[in-house]
């Protein structure tokens, strides 16, 4: 990383420092509103290195955000307030960072170096990205998904370098004279800034670290997702790793009030509970089924004939789209022509013909679609949709059928008896 330019960045050689006070070096409008401002110097650090700006207060003005100019010049971007609007070239102004968020990104900008380290030491997995995030940090290592227990291995090694308070020494060297970091720095810089973990780790940042590893406080490896062709692994240091902690201990803690059952009997309970939701989805199934049956017999008794197929027309009450499926199933088993519907957040639509009818759905489908305000799509014996108007589910039903009348002549037809 290169050495800092224009504002002097107390920020590199006192991490810890949150109040100074400096001069308006410039002043800028932003494109999309406010102002930024570039001080001699200052405290706040901007993005970069895949850790966050900083935040606080600058002439009683809230920083919105801080970013470095193509120039290399720090911009503290701050809304358009009376009290920085006042502000102009040479004007002293006076900062504050706020100090929790500037600890929280020293522990996890140091975690991240200190745990990179240690992928290299133990598994020679080299870190290609860094995210330092509200909550959260990842890094992505080139290769497959790792094991749980090289996951395990590397938490413990890193946890044990926090824990002997390995002194941090940060340099600024000739880039002439650079050799055996971590990562190069990039070409053609002159100097460059060179954290140091003592006996452990040398990488070129110009990020803040604390002073010594036991600062970190604690590493917790936490998920791993898988890349184009990297493991992406989360994890937390320091006071987010002490959160973390404490918010699995109140899911399990909730666990077990829930299940009534022992912490270390929560997996069993849920496995139990699993099965037991397995056998009444499948005794809920047959039922449906049955229920089903039952029903389509009745509504065939009572449907009008069309081209030699029973019509059922109906608009179903208090049923999800897979009622609708069991529902079809059950008439078109029975040779009869299904043109279902439900109404529900949308108006749903099924229609189901047996094969060989020589009737198309696709066309009564989209009759009902163009008054339901939706669509859908399928096969000429097996078409399904949805509509936003929930209101127009009846005019819908009596469309769709028209549709399939007009596609029958000289059939024998009579007005339905079920009606929708």
């Amino acid at each position: 990383m290169p050495e800092s330019s224009g504002s002097t960045r107390l920020y590199l050689d006192d991490p810890e420092r949150t109040h100074f006070r400096s001069r308006v070096l410039e002043r800028l409008s932003l494109p999309e509103g406010g102002i930024g401002l570039v001080l001699a110097e200052t405290c706040f650090y901007p993005t970069s290195g895949g850790q966050p700006h900083d935040t606080g207060i600058l002439h009683g003005s809230p920083v919105v955000d801080v970013v470095e100019d193509e120039a290399g010049r720090v911009v503290h971007c701050l809304r358009a307030e009376a009290a920085a609007l006042a502000l102009r070239a040479g004007d002293s102004v006076e900062g504050e960072i706020d100090g929790s968020r500037r600890r929280h990104h020293m522990q996890q900008h140091s975690g991240q170096h200190l745990l990179s380290a240690t992928f290299v030491a133990l598994l020679q997995r080299e870190t290609v990205s860094f995210h330092l995030g509200e909550s959260r940090c990842s890094i992505d290592l080139p290769g497959p998904l790792l094991e749980a227990e090289a996951l395990e291995q590397v938490e413990k090694r890193a946890n044990a370098v926090i824990w002997e308070g390995r002194p941090l020494h940060v340099r600024s060297l000739d880039a002439a004279q650079v050799a055996g970091l971590r990562k190069a720095p990039p070409a053609g810089l002159e100097r460059v800034r060179v954290v140091e973990i003592e006996g452990w780790d040398s990488s070129p940042c110009c990020g803040t670290h604390v002073r010594r590893t036991h600062e970190i406080g604690l590493i917790k490896l936490l998920v791993q997702e898988r890349l184009r062709e990297a493991a992406r692994l989360h994890f937390v240091c320091g006071t987010r790793a002490l959160e973390e902690v404490a918010r699995c201990f109140q899911l399990q803690d909730a666990l077990v009030r829930a299940l009534t059952c022992h912490p270390e009997a929560v997996l069993a309970r849920v496995g139990k509970l699993q099965e037991e939701g397995r056998q009444l989805r499948r005794q809920l199934e047959s039922t449906a089924r049955e229920l089903a049956t039952g029903r389509a017999e009745a509504r065939i008794a009572a449907a009008p004939r069309l081209g030699g197929h029973p019509l059922v027309l109906q608009a179903l009450e208090g049923v999800e789209a897979a009622a609708l499926q069991v529902a079809a199933a059950a008439l078109v088993e029975r040779g009869a022509i299904a043109l279902l519907g439900a109404a529900g957040e949308r108006a749903q639509f099924l229609f189901v013909c047996p094969s060989g009818t020589g009737i198309d759905l696709r066309p009564a489908l989209q009759a009902a679609c163009a008054l339901a305000a939706g669509r859908g799509g399928g096969t000429a014996e097996r078409v399904q949709g949805s509509g936003a108007r929930v209101d127009a589910l009846l005019p819908a039903l009596e469309a769709a059928r028209a549709a399939i009348e007009a596609q029958v002549t000289g059939a024998d037809f009579d007005k339905p008896a079920n009606g929708p």
